[in-house]
């Protein structure tokens, strides 16, 4: 499934899996940090390993832990904010 699934043409590869842009802000007070990630690349979610399923047949839910053994990302990245009065850029 790395490339495409060929009974659903319609399918985007799964890896590498593509992000445009991400951004986040992430705290407030003392620590502030916005980060803006762009032409991201993730290698390796094809990896995952399924730990545990959960089915909740009366709330129609489905539950799935996995884990991802290792996620490699490639991206341009600007960060800037402040950890207590020292300036991150």
């Amino acid at each position: 499934y790395l490339h495409y699934v060929p009974m659903l043409p319609g399918l985007p590869p799964c890896e590498p899996l593509v992000i445009p842009e991400l951004i986040m802000n992430q705290g407030s007070g003392a620590v502030n940090v916005q980060s803006i990630y762009r032409n991201i690349t993730i290698f390796g979610p094809s990896a995952y390993l399924v730990k545990a399923v959960r089915l909740d047949l009366d709330k129609k839910r489905i539950r799935v832990k996995i884990e991802l053994p290792r996620l490699q990302l490639n991206a341009d990245y600007v960060i800037n904010g402040r950890i207590l009065m020292m300036p991150i850029s």
